[in-house]
């Protein structure tokens, strides 16, 4: 015997077998063995664990919480929602992007598994085990918090000269987490051959408390193109409008090997040649120099 378990003789044919502080460990039959054996069986009511710390995903992502039970006999395990505190509480069921898988033993455990999550999965959730006896187990809520963007405030077009500055901002709307929302630059409007902006000595992307704005410093033509910010989505990203960008500069040299001739005659010749790229800005006229034959 223990303090836990006490076995006490009644009589010369009874026998008394007394636990305190019943756990699942004392889950079983128990059979006192005499000249007519007897069976007896041990039942525990069920308690669940469950993580209660905030879980923060962004939208589209896989995110699984765990919920472990014990208790005997078998468990059965339900997961409960409510939006927030003080709120009605619901079942969970699946629906969309929702799996939800369970298995259930004397020691069980429920997956609960969001693919793809939405933002309307943003709340607070605890499980529920039962298994008949009058005690059932809850576990503590834990929140998800979904991030999203469902629209951005951008800057307007922007023109400048070569040398310059230029700031574009973006203001995503929603839920958004601003460490997730990236930049991206492509020559041509359909992003064909878009790439993410970088960061480096004369590039800068900040964050702020609500936008990400884009710093450009000492601008070069290269710089000129359609830039856009993007945040993930449920099924593909969510992005905002296009934003076009002219960085005037000096335009090209005329390219000599394009240089050519035509209409010669003793008073008059003319001259042709490639209009080379203008630097984003007309070019109004050119300059000619000539030297005469013989002339140093």
């Amino acid at each position: 015997s223990s303090s836990a378990v006490v076995m006490k003789t009644i009589s010369a044919v009874t026998s008394r077998l007394t636990m305190k502080s019943v756990t699942e460990v004392a889950c079983g039959n128990y059979n006192c063995y005499s000249v007519n054996s007897q069976t007896a069986v041990v039942t525990v009511g069920s308690k669940a664990f469950l993580d209660t710390n905030a879980t923060f995903v962004v939208e589209g992502d896989t995110l699984a919480i765990e919920c472990r039970a014990v208790g005997c006999p078998p468990l059965s395990i339900t997961w409960q929602f409510r939006k927030s505190v003080g709120e009605s509480i619901s079942i969970v069921r699946p629906a969309g992007d929702l799996d939800r898988q369970s298995q259930v033993t004397s020691s069980s455990k429920s997956i609960l598994t969001f693919k793809n999550i939405s933002h309307l999965r943003t709340g607070m959730y605890r499980c529920r085990s039962a298994n008949g006896i009058v005690k059932v187990g809850y576990s503590g809520f834990t929140t998800i918090n979904v991030y999203y963007v469902s629209s951005f405030l951008v800057s307007l077009n922007v023109t400048v000269d070569e040398g310059a500055s230029f700031q574009l901002s973006c203001t995503p709307q929603g839920n958004p987490l601003l460490s997730a929302v990236r930049w991206k630059k492509a020559a041509f409007v359909n992003f064909a051959d878009e790439q993410q902006v970088p960061n480096n000595q004369r590039i800068v992307v900040a964050i702020s408390d609500a936008s990400v704005t884009l710093n450009v410093a000492q601008c070069i033509t290269a710089d000129s193109g359609w830039y856009l910010c993007q945040f993930p989505g449920v099924s593909s990203f969510v992005r905002s409008d296009r934003i076009h960008v002219v960085i005037r500069g000096r335009p090209a040299g005329v390219d000599a090997s394009s240089v050519g001739k035509q209409s010669i005659n003793s008073r008059n010749f003319t001259l042709m040649w490639s209009v080379p790229f203008d630097g984003f800005s007309p070019i109004l006229h050119y300059i000619i120099d000539y030297k005469e034959d013989g002339a140093a």
